[in-house]
């Protein structure tokens, strides 16, 4: 705890100079806004430290591979992960209703301001874990010595507080924002990957962790949290959650390490896994494709208010087997077909392009498969030693079968 309380106070020799350049700059975007009336620096900054946490942030789709040969060798994490989720549709970043109160008929210049003087809210970045639902400050992790960033954790997005920022997203206000405004093409995303496919005894961890049957350690939910200045930290401090139980160093408030534990800012999704609904498919076959996902407040453990009537949907025909390229083609052994996307995208083509993206995959929408790009693999493969799985129905495969079984791409989506 003594690491985040100094990383809170450590933060406050830089925001009187963050909300300097935010009213400039916000106050250039918004030239053309109404001005309200002009407050004190020091009454700012008490407004600003009596904010409660002002972000809301939820993923549309979330997608899971089931690839478990990548070994311990460096791989293209574009291509092949585990999790994927994003925001590509009504999903994204935003303000809460409760700052937009609060706030309403400052300037945007005003607002962003605010946000860079709030102890809770400047400096705070994004992150993608899998967590303990029964103490959110515990992450997941393929190594159990260390944590690993881009694997067992994701930070993404830009840090919020900072003006180009603020500026996004007061602007959509109280639309949620899903393109980062200050970054290349790949990053340019709300989304975030994490892999733990390096061999098929990690790929069943992480869904026994994940549905909670992996003994008494309870369920572990794909959590989308805040954390302090994502980018200073390091192993533990790297992965802690901002907490409603975190204190506040100004008001000098101490931590509640209870709350600490069972209460983070963010949103949850459990998971839930089964089999392929292929039919026919070989004895034994794993439990490998996203079945059902559910929506939980971090806060407090209960479905979202803000959308209690959100509901996900994991089609069967968002299901699609991975396939080697030397196995596609016409007359090939698993009878998928490599071939360009058509002019005319069907709906589900397009909702499956999000989470596998064209110059990464060929998808074979009528075969239910889909193949990876000679030119990405970079050498790395799905499956162990690149073994050709089992694409018969009738065949066996995993265990002691030399053949290993087909893996899959599955992808739920949030319904509104």
């Amino acid at each position: 705890m003594l690491r985040s309380f100094w990383r809170i106070g450590r933060r406050d020799a830089r925001r009187w100079a963050l909300a300097a350049v935010s009213v400039a700059l916000v106050t250039a975007f918004f030239q053309n806004c109404t001005q309200a009336t002009s407050v004190t620096q020091s009454s700012l900054s008490q407004q600003a430290t009596a904010l409660n946490f002002a972000y809301v942030a939820r993923f549309d789709q979330v997608a899971y591979m089931s690839c478990e040969g990548l070994g311990s060798t460096p791989f293209d994490t574009h291509l092949y992960w585990t999790f994927k989720a994003g925001a590509y549709r009504t999903g994204g970043l935003g303000l809460s209703a409760n700052f937009l109160n609060v706030t309403r008929g400052q300037s945007p210049a005003t607002q962003a301001t605010k946000l860079s003087l709030s102890p809770v809210n400047s400096d705070t970045g994004l992150q993608l874990a899998l967590r303990s639902a029964n103490n959110l400050q515990t992450v997941f992790a393929a190594d159990a010595t260390v944590l690993r960033a881009n694997s067992d954790y994701a930070d993404f997005f830009p840090s919020i507080g900072y003006p180009v920022v603020s500026s996004a997203l007061l602007s959509q206000a109280p639309n949620l924002v899903r393109v980062n405004p200050s970054s290349s093409f790949r990053a340019n995303f709300f989304e975030a990957n994490l892999s733990f496919n390096r061999d098929p005894a990690m790929a069943q961890n992480v869904r026994s962790y994940a549905m909670g049957s992996s003994g008494s350690t309870g369920a572990y939910l794909l959590a989308l949290t805040y954390n302090g200045d994502a980018a200073s930290g390091s192993g533990n401090d790297a992965v802690a959650a901002k907490s409603p139980g975190d204190g506040d160093s100004i008001n000098r408030v101490p931590p509640n390490p209870a709350l600490i534990s069972r209460s983070v800012y963010g949103r949850g999704l459990r998971l839930n896994f089964a089999q392929p609904s292929t039919a026919g498919l070989p004895p034994g076959f794993p439990n490998s494709v996203l079945a059902n996902v559910s929506e939980r407040d971090l806060g407090t453990g209960g479905v979202p208010t803000d959308s209690p009537n959100a509901s996900w949907s994991c089609p069967a025909s968002f299901q699609l087997a991975i396939v080697r390229p030397e196995d596609s083609g016409f007359g090939g052994a698993s009878g998928c077909v490599p071939a360009a996307d058509p002019m005319f995208p069907s709906t589900d083509l397009q909702a499956i392009r999000y989470s596998l993206r064209s110059e990464d995959w060929y998808v074979d929408m009528a075969h239910h498969c889909v193949i990876p790009k000679p030119k990405s693999t970079g050498g790395s493969t799905c499956y162990a030693s690149n073994l050709m799985p089992q694409y018969s129905l009738s065949g066996v495969c995993g265990g002691t079968s030399p053949s290993p079984c087909m893996a899959f791409v599955s992808i739920c989506y949030r319904q509104y």
